[in-house]
């Protein structure tokens, strides 16, 4: 038994000086509100105004917004605190996100969404925490682009077709899911000057 024990005393030693018996304390789970900078990518804080569900528009001068919910504390007014189910949308600076569940669209997705370009009719949309956008063209139903390079590029093919160059580079994959705000954006100065409204 001595033996034994004596052999494992002597194991555990050799396993500490190799470094295979150290201690390594597991690794943390990461905050999805916190990050390597300790910055959300999604968050904003400052100034600006919110639509609650039922239409109406507020300002607000101290607006902090983590991606899930929008904390609203001006002073001399309680602090307020708003989920998606709350609002309609919210603009935080010169960003604006947008509550999916006031979307055009019927989808089982993230709480908001960030608009991240509108021109014209033209608006894309970013769900926020997955790589997923929504596009809508004027007149027509707001639609889920697919995330996948083929059918993302089948479904964007079948819209700038009428613009040669960038339907070239699309076609090529030298433009994918990740630059779809660059598509609509040459998309959109594609347009003839009269024909723009209409599309």
């Amino acid at each position: 038994m001595t033996k034994k024990l004596l052999n494992l005393l002597l194991l555990g030693l050799l396993l500490v000086r190799t470094g295979y018996g150290q201690f390594v304390p597991p690794p943390s789970v990461p905050n999805p509100f916190m990050y390597g900078n300790n910055v959300n990518p999604d968050a904003r804080k400052g100034s600006g105004s919110y639509q609650l569900a039922d239409g109406s528009w507020h300002q607000a001068q101290k607006m902090a917004f983590d991606g899930l919910r929008l904390t609203v504390k001006d002073d001399g007014k309680k602090k307020l605190v708003l989920t998606a189910a709350a609002l309609h949308q919210l603009e935080v600076g010169q960003d604006t996100f947008l509550a999916v569940h006031a979307l055009p669209i019927d989808l089982d997705a993230s709480d908001f969404s960030e608009s991240v370009f509108n021109m014209q009719g033209v608006r894309v949309v970013r769900l926020l925490g997955e790589p997923r956008y929504l596009l809508q063209l004027p007149q027509r139903p707001m639609q889920l682009l697919p995330d996948r390079k083929k059918e993302f590029k089948e479904a964007v093919l079948a819209i700038v077709q009428g613009c040669p160059a960038l339907a070239a580079e699309v076609a090529n994959g030298k433009l994918g899911p990740n630059e779809i705000v660059e598509i609509m954006r040459r998309y959109v100065a594609c347009w003839p000057a009269s024909s723009a409204g209409s599309k």
